[in-house]
This record gives structure tokens, C-alpha cells and sequence, in this order.
């Protein structure tokens, strides 16, 4: 699926696994432009979406956003 498609999905979500889905889903294709929106959720109050930020975010090892979120939530 396009990151792009995805990230608009987020935007209407209110199923908390649908949305966790989701958010995992934008770390896979390797698409650059999934991490401002998996960003979004790197504060969020449940422990397992912060857990799938982060497993997110590490589908980014080089991008200079992902390894800021990740040491944030470290």
C-alpha cells in the first residue's frame, strides 16, 4: 500500500488495533515520506503504539527524523 494512502487513512482511524496497524504498516515499504506520520503517534499514551512507533521508525536506520524520535522515546 502507498504511504501516502495510508497516512490519510490515519487521519480518520478510530479503531485502536486498525490504527496501530497502520502505523506499523508506514515503516514497511521503506517510503520516506511514513515517518512524519508515524512521528505523530511517538507520544501517544499507549504503551504498545509507542512500541510500534519505534519498531516503525527502526525500518529507518539512516533518516535523521527516525533516529531522533527513537531516542526520544528511549
Amino acid at each position: 500500500m502507498n504511504c501516502v494512502l495510508i497516512s490519510g487513512m490515519l487521519e480518520t482511524e478510530k479503531d485502536p488495533e486498525a490504527l496501530d496497524s497502520k502505523v506499523a504498516t508506514l515503516g514497511h515499504p521503506g517510503d520516506e515520506r511514513g515517518i512524519p506520520p508515524i512521528l505523530r503517534y511517538l507520544n501517544h499514551s499507549e504503551k504498545d503504539m509507542r512500541f510500534t512507533v519505534s519498531c516503525s521508525l527502526g525500518c529507518f536506520p539512516n533518516d535523521p527524523q527516525s533516529i531522533d524520535g527513537l531516542m526520544k522515546l528511549t
